[in-house]
């Protein structure tokens, strides 16, 4: 079995491993972060993936809208859920989507020298984007 596939047969649920004796920092890995929306604006957010995270699947859950994302080294990338398709196929700012209530298994990209960004637009105010760290 690949390594890829090893990861992904190893889907685990959050978790907090806590040693003997001391108190509970009550981090499960779950990152849970604004669906990237200011007031009645939408607007694209980048935000540092922790690094322990790159190279490990994660799961994505849109709560309260749909989100437009994608993974970055570019802090100041944009995906833009208002790119027109077109007949030879649109690609600057088009980014994967998540429907309201829907959620992606995803592999965060890795890259050894720089940071990896979670960028993202949702199509409404007070949109969530749930990220669970799925493989150890």
């Amino acid at each position: 079995m690949s390594n890829l596939m090893n990861k992904a047969a190893v889907v685990q649920a959050p978790f907090e491993d806590t040693p003997d004796g001391t108190t509970a920092d009550h981090d499960f890995n779950v990152k849970k972060y604004t669906g990237g929306t200011l007031a009645d604006t939408q607007v694209h957010v980048a935000t540092a993936v922790p690094a322990t995270w790159c190279g490990k699947f994660v799961k994505i859950s849109a709560i309260g809208g749909d989100i437009t994302y994608g993974f970055s080294t570019n802090a100041l990338a944009e995906v833009d859920r208002s790119v027109a398709a077109s007949e030879a196929g649109a690609s600057t700012k088009v980014g994967g989507l998540i429907l309201s209530g829907q959620s992606v298994h995803v592999l965060v990209p890795k890259n050894e020298k720089k940071t990896i960004y979670f960028v993202r637009e949702s199509s409404t105010t007070g949109v969530v984007a749930l990220m669970e760290l799925a493989s150890f």
